[in-house]
Formats: C-alpha cells, sequence, structure tokens
C-alpha cells in the first residue's frame, strides 16, 4: 500500500513536549539547502506533524508503533519496536542518496571534459559501493530485528538502564531513562570508517533521544563490532549525566536530524547561533566521536542544573563545562573551512581517487 508520512519519534509522546507555540506546532530543526557545489545551512521552523517523518511504512504497518505512541516505552518490546523504527528511517534516509546520485552524476558529466570521464565513472563506482555496503548492513540488521520483535511480549519491563548484548541481538542496544527532560528530539546515524594496513572497516552509532514531559527515553544502538572494541567508551559516557548531554551535543553538530524546543535556541547570543550554524555546516568537522563532547553549550540551563547536582563532579570539569557557557570557542575562519570541508559534500555521490 501506498506509504505514509510516518514518525521516527513518537509525535504525542516526544515531539508534543517540546512545543511551546499552541496550535502553531512548530520546533525548530537543520535545515541544508545543497546545490553542487555549494550550500546553506539553516535552522528553522519545522511543523512538528512533519519532524522526523520518512516515507517508510503504509498506514497499516505503522500500528506496530501505536503502543510506543499511546504509552511510550514501557517494556523491552518497547525499546526493540523504537530500534526497528530507528533502524527504518536510515535505511530510508541511506536509500534517498541512490534517487539523488544520478541527477548529480549527469550534472558533473556536464561540466567534465572527456579526459575526466574515467576518473568521474571510477569515483561514482566507488560511491554506490560504499552506499549499497551501508544499506545492505543496516537492512539485514533491521530484519533480523524485526524477527526478534516478532517473538518478544511485552510482560518484561524495561528498566531505566539496560542493554542487550546476547548473541541473538544483531545489534548492540543500551537504553536508560534519564530524570530530567532533555529539550530536543534526535534519531540521529553517524557513520565512520576504521582503516589499518590490511582493510577499512565502517560502523556507525544512532542516538535517540526521546524527551517526555520530565524524563528522557535514550537509545544507543550501533553494531556489535564497535561496541565489544568500546565497550569502556559507552560505559564511561552512559554512567554520567554530564557525558550523556554531551553525548548529545555532538551528535547534534555531526548531523541534521533533530528538533529543538524553540526558546532553547532562540536564547543563544547571535555569536553562538553563528557558530553552531557553521559548525552544522561543517559536519562537526574536528569533532570526533570518540574524542571528547561539543566545546560550546547549547543547553545552557539544563547543563547548570547538572552540574549543581553532581557533587562528586571533578573541579576541572566543573570549570570545563562552565567555559563552554561563559566563553565562545575559537575557530578557523569560515572560508578555510568551507575550503577544507567541500570535498566531503559529495563523497555519498562520488569519491574522488586518493
Amino acid at each position: 500500500m501506498e506509504a505514509i508520512k510516518s514518525h521516527s519519534i513518537s509525535e504525542k509522546q516526544s515531539l508534543e513536549t517540546l512545543n511551546e507555540q499552541g496550535d502553531i506546532r512548530n520546533l525548530l530543526a537543520p535545515k541544508s539547502r545543497k546545490a553542487y557545489p555549494n550550500k546553506s545551512m539553516l535552522i528553522e521552523d519545522c511543523g512538528i506533524p512533519h519532524a522526523s517523518t520518512f516515507k517508510g511504512f503504509c498506514k497499516l504497518h505503522d500500528e506496530m508503533f501505536v503502543r510506543l505512541d499511546k504509552s511510550g516505552i514501557k517494556s523491552n518490546k518497547d525499546i526493540f519496536r523504537q530500534v526497528f523504527r530507528s533502524l527504518s528511517y536510515h535505511v530510508f534516509r541511506e536509500k534517498v542518496i541512490e534517487v539523488i546520485r544520478p541527477k548529480f552524476k549527469e550534472k558533473l558529466d556536464n561540466e567534465k571534459d572527456e579526459e575526466t570521464h574515467v576518473e568521474l565513472d571510477l569515483g561514482y563506482s566507488k560511491a554506490v559501493k560504499q552506499t549499497n555496503r551501508r544499506i545492505e548492513k543496516l537492512d539485514k540488521q533491521r530484519f533480523e530485528v524485526k524477527k526478534i520483535l516478532d517473538i518478544m511480549d511485552d510482560k518484561r519491563y524495561a528498566y531505566i538502564l539496560t542493554d542487550f548484548t546476547h548473541s541473538l541481538y544483531p545489534v548492540y542496544v543500551m537504553y536508560k531513562r534519564l530524570g530530567f527532560q532533555v529539550p530536543v528530539a534526535i534519531n540521529a546515524k553517524v557513520s565512520f570508517t576504521f582503516r589499518d594496513d590490511s582493510e577499512s572497516v565502517d560502523h556507525y552509532i544512532i542516538l535517540n533521544c526521546m524527551p517526555g514531559e520530565y524524563t528522557t527515553d535514550l537509545i544507543i544502538i550501533t553494531d556489535k563490532e564497535f561496541h565489544t572494541q568500546h565497550s569502556d567508551y559507552l560505559a564511561a559516557i552512559i554512567d554520567d549525566d554530564i557525558y550523556i548531554l554531551n553525548l548529545i551535543e555532538r551528535f547534534m553538530v555531526m548531523s541534521d536530524e533533530w528538533w529543538i524546543k524553540p526558546s532553547i535556541y532562540n536564547n543563544l547570543s547571535e555569536e553562538r547561533k553563528q557558530i553552531l550554524i557553521e559548525d552544522l555546516y561543517c559536519y562537526g568537522e574536528g569533532f570526533h566521536m570518540l574524542d571528547g563532547g561539543y566545546d560550546m553549550s547549547i543547553f545552557d540551563e539544563l547543563r547548570l542544573q547538572l552540574i549543581d547536582v553532581m557533587d562528586d563532579l571533578a573541579e576541572h570539569r566543573r570549570l570545563y563545562e562552565l567555559k563552554k557557557i561563559n566563553e565562545l570557542p575559537v575557530r578557523e575562519s569560515f572560508e578555510k573551512r568551507q575550503e577544507k570541508i567541500q570535498p566531503k559534500f559529495i563523497q555519498p555521490y562520488f569519491i574522488p581517487p586518493a
């Protein structure tokens, strides 16, 4: 049947809790407007009926998430309902590239002379293989999660902190319910490649941040190989609320798949808004997923609350977190950053030779 606009983050349980505008029902979200070889980045209104949506299910099959939309996450099966929903969203996002890529190649073909067509075809072919490899991996994991869903029931209560590491599960899943609202909804995937002398290995981390009225459900999904290699890193983050806040902010500057309470962004100074937009433009360039957090606060009020209640917070950490609020980070000129990041804009469609 015809696909509908399905929410990947619950409209009723999460997105509506961020609504400050009554019947207007707008959040703010980053918007990338690409026109090769340039693009612009904005943060603008996004209506709640459209936030986090994708055309991945028909109306009948979207009903498998009705329980999530009515009562949120209550059971382990609810966690995996959300995992399946999130993986489906990201498979759809990857497949959109397949629709765009031929148009992009046609544009490049018209700009290149005959001598460079061989190089272009090679780069195009490499990009196709890379994207197909990601889609195949995600889709396989998605179907394996669906098989697990089909045999699970809702009798096992979801503890406030739990993870799923059994060999039965095709991905590593960690769930935590935070005792405070993080005023942003996120369904973001960050992909990266580890290279050694013999091969390149693709990994990803998906973060779901789903605010409620007074709490936040957090889900981390990653491939099992990554978890095996970096389990200590993931455990350290999830055990510390400020580390969690840093992880959320880091995902926000490395992706455009988030929807924020308008007053949070509007209360930032114009200088900080500009830095955030430029960092988004550059895909968070310079901020590695495994190395520290974002160096500027987005959630000032929440950060101060967490600093205040964490009695055992080391002094150097407290000062560093306050610095994110009180000082502006230093960046290279935006022109230089644009020049460096330019090749990355076309990587989903064309990989230049090394």
